[in-house]
Parts: C-alpha cells; sequence; structure tokens
C-alpha cells in the first residue's frame, strides 16, 4: 500500500516537473515571439502559474513519502532514541490535518469560482474551476497520503517497530527503504 502511494506520488512530481519544463518552454516561446515579432502569442504568465500552482500541490505529497519537508528536529536529536517514533508520529499527526485544511480551503475556492462562473483576466479567459480544481485535487492526494502515512506510521509504533516508523515519517538517512 505504502509503495503505491509512493509510487503515484512520484509521479504526481514527475508530472508536477513536466509542467514546469512546459512552462519554461512556453515562457521562452513567448519571450521569442516577443523579440521577433512584438507579439507573445502564448500567454505563458498565465498558464504557468497554473502549472507552478499544481505542481507544488501534488509535489507536496511526494516531499511527504520522501520524507523531504523541513522539520525542526532539535527535539529529535536531543531526546533519546525511544522517543524518536512518537516524535514522528507527531509530526505526521501534526501534517495530516494540516493537508487536509489545505485541501478544504482549495475546494472552497473552486465553489467560489464556480459558483460565480469566474473566468481569468486575461485574453484566455479561462474558466478558474478547472486550473483551481486540479490544484485542489493535489491538495486532496497530500491530505490523503498524509493520512494513510500517520495511519501505518502510528500502528508500526503501536507494534513497536521503530524502524519501519522511521521509514514511514522519520528523519531521513535512519532508514532509507519503505516499508510495505
Amino acid at each position: 500500500m505504502l509503495r503505491l502511494l509512493a509510487r503515484v506520488s512520484l509521479f504526481g512530481a514527475w508530472a508536477g516537473g513536466a509542467l514546469m519544463l512546459a512552462s519554461a518552454l512556453l515562457v521562452a516561446a513567448d519571450v521569442l515571439a516577443r523579440n521577433a515579432f512584438a507579439a507573445a502569442p502564448f500567454a505563458s504568465l498565465e498558464l504557468s502559474r497554473y502549472a507552478f500552482a499544481a505542481a507544488i500541490a501534488f509535489g507536496m505529497a511526494h516531499a511527504l513519502v520522501a520524507r523531504a519537508h523541513i522539520r525542526i528536529d532539535v527535539l529529535h536529536r536531543l531526546l533519546p532514541r525511544r522517543w524518536h517514533g512518537p516524535l514522528d508520529v507527531l509530526a505526521l499527526g501534526a501534517m495530516a490535518p494540516l493537508a487536509s485544511l489545505f485541501a478544504w480551503h482549495a475546494w472552497e475556492v473552486v465553489r467560489e469560482s464556480a459558483r460565480l462562473g469566474a473566468v481569468s483576466n486575461s485574453p484566455l479567459a479561462v474558466p478558474l474551476p478547472w486550473p483551481q480544481g486540479v490544484w485542489a485535487a493535489g491538495f486532496t492526494w497530500f491530505a490523503a497520503v498524509s493520512w494513510v502515512l500517520l495511519a501505518w506510521a502510528l500502528l508500526a509504533l503501536l507494534r513497536r517497530r521503530h524502524g519501519e516508523v522511521a521509514a514511514i515519517g522519520g528523519m531521513p538517512g535512519l532508514s532509507e527503504e519503505m516499508p510495505g
């Protein structure tokens, strides 16, 4: 199960990276067109903003699975090893509700844009619920991954499988293998 979450999250991160590459190429094409023809036909600024928001939202799940989120680990380093597992579970326990809050608010933005029939203030006139929906879906995936990792880490902690807890939510370098 955790490997599947890791693979899907990695796919989301790769897709986000591909969107960033496409955005860079689109911006470059706009710059070339602007200099050659005095026109910017691709609306690269608007499209790259949508791509960036989606890439960040989906990338957060991969960062969580890869244990790449920034943590303040002063206590982790000062306390005995027996406290590392509970601290790791506590960190995931703080992340899951926060990720859920991000997702909930993102869907509120989508609902409000849909209610208003909002479109972008550009020549493209993109219906805003579409790019916002992708952004909200990324945060929803992040929240789902957070809750699953929390549940697995808590279960491993209760079973006294400290290496498994470290592999799921611990500090990078303690255990590089993802269980299960």
